[in-house]
């Protein structure tokens, strides 16, 4: 398809589209208009978008106008184009780049999180270092996390039934899924260091005679 004079190669893509909106018309067609208005909803793509769609670009257009072509008509025009190919390094191409910050997110939190968890086991005389202050921090990151992680996640679907949320301007799936990562990162931290609690409770549980 052509966007502002390039050509892209969106085949891989259309499948990962919002299925809200069916662009497989838009291929081998000049799109620039229906992408920069959302196809008439007035509404143009964020940045992030825009950067996305110049991973799959394979050149760009040149298009030359040559008027009063001897065989026509004065007012007669023939336009010719021409694909200059856009060099790509092997084996990046069709790769979209990872917009999520999953390292950024993992490695500080499970830090914190596990360095903490091992001064409060060492009873040092500061309330910071209380397991109830840390139990209630996480807590917190939990409850907090889960509005993007699951309210996000909700409000996306509502989408589908209710056209207009789509009006409504805010990468709402790039915080769903930081949230979500976050929220994963401490629920798994908070289920590993009460392993111990599980199994004890495990095996009461088994032994106890009815």
């Amino acid at each position: 398809m052509i966007f502002e004079k390039s050509v892209y190669d969106i085949t891989s893509y259309l499948r990962s589209h919002d299925k809200f909106l069916k662009i497989d018309s838009w291929c081998g067609q000049d799109m620039t208009e229906d992408f920069q208005t959302k196809a008439g909803t007035g509404r143009d793509h964020k940045s992030s978008t825009y950067a996305l769609l110049d991973q799959y670009k394979i050149g760009d257009l040149e298009v030359d106008t040559v008027t009063d072509f001897p065989t026509s008509t004065p007012q007669s025009h023939v336009v010719t184009a021409t694909i200059t190919p856009t060099v790509v390094s092997e084996g990046s191409a069709q790769q979209p780049k990872n917009p999520y910050n999953l390292g950024l997110l993992v490695i500080p939190t499970l830090i914190i999180y596990w360095g903490w968890y091992f001064l409060c086991k060492k009873n040092y005389q500061c309330s910071l270092f209380k397991v109830s202050v840390f139990n209630f921090f996480w807590n917190s990151v939990l409850l907090i996390t889960l509005i993007p992680a699951v309210g996000f996640g909700f409000f996306m679907v509502l989408r589908y039934s209710i056209p207009s949320l789509y009006s409504v301007q805010f990468d709402f799936l790039f915080w769903h899924v930081e949230g979500a990562i976050i929220m994963g990162t401490v629920a798994v931290s908070h289920f590993l260091s009460r392993l111990n609690a599980y199994f004890a409770q495990m095996r009461i549980s088994l032994t106890k005679k009815p």
